[in-house]
Parts: C-alpha cells; structure tokens; sequence
C-alpha cells in the first residue's frame, strides 16, 4: 500500500477508490471529463466504500484494479519525490534588516522557510564536500536531527530527518573516525543517549551509533583529550549532574564518569593553560553555590581535579559557554551565558585562569553566542539570542576588549557561516517559537563597520 511519510516518523496511508479507478478509465464525473478530475476527484473519493468498478468480469476488473494500484503507486512516489527535492516555502520578498550602533551599521537580507519541524539548537559545516555550507539541527519538540544541504547561494534544500532522538539538543560536527568524511554527534536527554551519525562524504548518513549515558545527556563538546588523534566527547548529564567522558577508540566509545555535583550544565574544551592539551571546562552548583570548574587534562585522556572558580555576576547557572580568542593574545576566551540572564566575558590569563567577569548584557534569556567577525575589521564578534523579547543583539568587538551593541532586531538561535561564498559572514536562525527558519545574508555594498 502506497504510503506518505509525515513529520515525525508517521505514515498516512493512500487508497486507489472508485473515482479515481473512473478517471484512470477515461470515465466522466458530472459531465467533466476525467483528465480535468485530478485532486479533486482523489478528494472526492474519500467518501467512496467501493474498491472497484462494476459492471466488468472479475479477471479484468483485477487486471485494471492492479494497473490503477501501480500508476497511483507512482503517481504518489513521484509526488514524495517532488516534494523532497522541491526548495523550502519562502517568502516571497526578501527583507532588509540592519545591525545599527555606535559607528557602524551592518545590512542583512533576510527570507524565510518552514522546514516542517521545529528547529532548535545546530551548527553549520561541509557536510557534502562541494563547498558549500550546510546545517544540522536538532528539534527537541519533534525528537529529530535534521540535514540541511546548502546550495551555496544562501538557500537550502528541503530537509532529510533522521528520527530516534528523544528531545535532541547540543549538536556538534566532527570526523570521529577519520575518515575523511565529517560525522554528526547530538545529545538525546531523555533517550539517555548519545547518537553518531557517521558520514558518507555526500550528505547522507547510512549508519548510526549510540552511546549510552545515563542521568540525560544534554550538554556536549568535542576534543582530542589524550592526542591520539581521534576526537573524544565531554558530555554533561544534566538530570544525573554528571561530567561524563567519552573515550573514543578508532570508532569504539567508552564513557566513564569523572565528575558528579548538586547540578551540572554547560560544557566545553580548550587549552585553558596553553599546555598544549585540552582541557574541560564545565558549569556545575556546588555547595548551593554557581561555579565555573576547569579540569586540566593530563594529555592522556584523564584530567587533573578540578579548580572552581566563583564570581558575584554568575547569578545562575551557565547555559552556553563558547571558548574563543576574542582579543587576538592567542589565548582563549570563555563567553558565558546564565539561565538568569548575564552574558559574561572570561578573559583568558597566559597560564591558566581567567581574569575577572566582563558583564557584555543583562537580559532574561541571553542564549546562544555566535562568534564571527561580522564587521570584517579582524576581530571577532558576538551575536547573542535573547529569548525573552525575541530578539537578536549584535555585540561589535572595538578589538581593546571593549564590545559596542547595536539595535535589537527579530530573533532565533543563531549560526553564522558564510552560506553563499561571497566571503562575508551571514546568519542562519531557528526560529523555534515561529516553527522556521530564518536566513540573513550580508550584503557588502556598503563598506564593512562603517
């Protein structure tokens, strides 16, 4: 039986009745001939009981039933197959948007698209190898990781889903078993799991993994901790509050818990001490107190105990932290985001530790900082989500360690790449509450941060 897949993994069956059996015949429905019935007879017929026509021997009502039943079969497939490689629904004219603030004003275009699903959290990579910037995204409401191939002009084609990911969150792009191709690692919270899907250098992932992690994995970064070569995961479980390591062995992945507190959150890896090794960074409640804990990697894939830092601006817990040199001294910088609302900057010190909070905003739902130097001035900036006005903020670095705001403008989770090879940085957007997807691409007629 013919079948349509819908969002979510559900199937909707597709019945061959009576009208259309008609119009298959080249019979005629109120006095219309049968070539103009199309969908509107299919609609029709959805009140029909019978199966078959009458009135012919049994032999041939087979045979027509059966060749009805296989052009419908096609008609169906190649339906499915237009509406999987047709573009996404787009507004018809793009619109102007402007970062504006203190000497600088930067101009978007943006469009709009539906993908069918309710895009969440993602990350922008070449999933295909044909240089051209695509997107995953995870959709925890819909408990799919989803596939956006980029055309390389800032438009994408439709969406391939990839199901089986109870409340999908963190996703992070990585070639976990080098072979040249890169693979997709996404956290599922309450499938108690982790999911590799491991890629074929064309787009598509034919095979999976998964990791077990009890406690609901939420949280998630990438890194070689012991050198070998091959990237391990540091994973927090934020239902268990554990720090979860996860040793990966030329494909083979073993976890093991290193690290457990009142809560635990964000994570992230860097070479916090310029070592050489990577280190991992967590957010964690201890003592009823929100802390920040560094734990020191030892080069072989254990870590030293960790140093807890606390500061009066770390007013909750953290809920992103993205590490990046932000002041060009080729040491890492720590940008942290608190469910209460802080954006704080952590200037990395020479060896090891971090010089005292930089408050960037104070706003309920700061979330989400993308890092890219937007103004092409060499220096990298900050775009942050705010959640609670729905909003986008603009945070332009001045390269002293000073960063300039601009205007507020209509908002999602922000990931910056540059989608259509003009070599300027545009913004991709999962609208979460609106159920889309946003696209901003730069528009460089105007001269960069003037």
């Amino acid at each position: 039986m013919p079948v349509h897949r819908l969002p979510g993994g559900k199937r909707q069956a597709v019945f061959a009745l009576t009208d259309e059996l008609d119009a298959w015949l080249g019979r005629q429905k109120d006095g219309a001939p049968a070539a103009e019935l199309g969908q509107e007879a299919i609609a029709e017929a959805a009140h029909e009981p019978s199966l078959a026509p009458v009135g012919m021997p049994r032999t041939q009502r087979a045979l027509v039933v059966g060749a009805v039943v296989v052009g419908l079969l096609g008609v169906v497939l190649g339906g499915i197959y237009s509406l999987r490689n047709s573009s996404p629904a787009t507004e018809p004219a793009p619109r102007e948007v402007r970062f504006e603030g203190n000497g600088f004003s930067l101009r978007y275009l943006r469009s709009d698209f539906v993908p069918g699903f309710t895009p969440y959290l993602g990350q922008a990579a070449d999933l295909n190898q044909d240089g051209a910037q695509d997107v995953v995204l995870s959709s925890s409401p819909n408990d799919v990781i989803a596939v956006l191939l980029g055309n390389g002009d800032g438009t994408f084609q439709p969406p391939r889903i990839f199901e089986q990911c109870p409340q999908s969150d963190r996703v992070r792009i990585a070639d976990l078993n080098r072979d040249g191709h890169l693979d997709i690692v996404v956290t599922c919270t309450l499938g108690n799991k982790v999911v590799v899907l491991w890629g074929a250098g064309d787009g598509t992932f034919p095979r999976r993994a998964e990791i077990p992690i009890p406690g609901g994995p939420r949280f998630l970064a990438t890194g070689d901790l012991n050198g070998d070569g091959w990237p391990d995961l540091a994973v927090g479980a934020f239902g268990q509050s554990d720090l979860v390591i996860v040793k990966n062995d030329e494909g083979q992945f073993t976890p093991s818990r290193v690290a457990h507190y009142e809560a635990l959150t964000a994570v992230a890896m860097l070479d916090w001490d310029l070592d050489g090794r990577l280190d991992v960074v967590a957010g964690l409640q201890s003592g009823g107190m929100h802390k920040v804990g560094v734990w020191r990697g030892k080069g072989d894939g254990t870590l030293h105990p960790p140093v807890l830092y606390q500061w009066p601006e770390l007013n909750s817990l953290p809920s992103d932290l993205t590490a990046v040199d932000l002041s060009r001294d080729g040491r890492v910088d720590l940008v942290l985001s608190t469910w209460a609302g802080n954006l704080l900057l952590l200037h990395g010190l020479d060896k090891g530790g971090f010089a005292p909070p930089q408050v960037l905003a104070r706003a309920q739902g700061v979330w989400s900082p993308a890092a890219a130097d937007f103004d092409r001035d060499g220096s990298l900036d900050l775009l942050v989500a705010n959640r609670q006005r729905g909003t986008l903020l603009l945070l332009r670095n001045n390269a002293n360690g000073t960063f300039s705001p601009s205007s507020e403008v209509s908002f999602g989770n922000p990931i910056s790449a540059d989608f259509n090879r003009d070599g300027f940085p545009d913004i991709f957007l999962s609208a979460s509450l609106e159920k889309k997807v946003i696209v901003l691409l730069a528009q460089p007629d105007k001269a960069p941060g003037k």
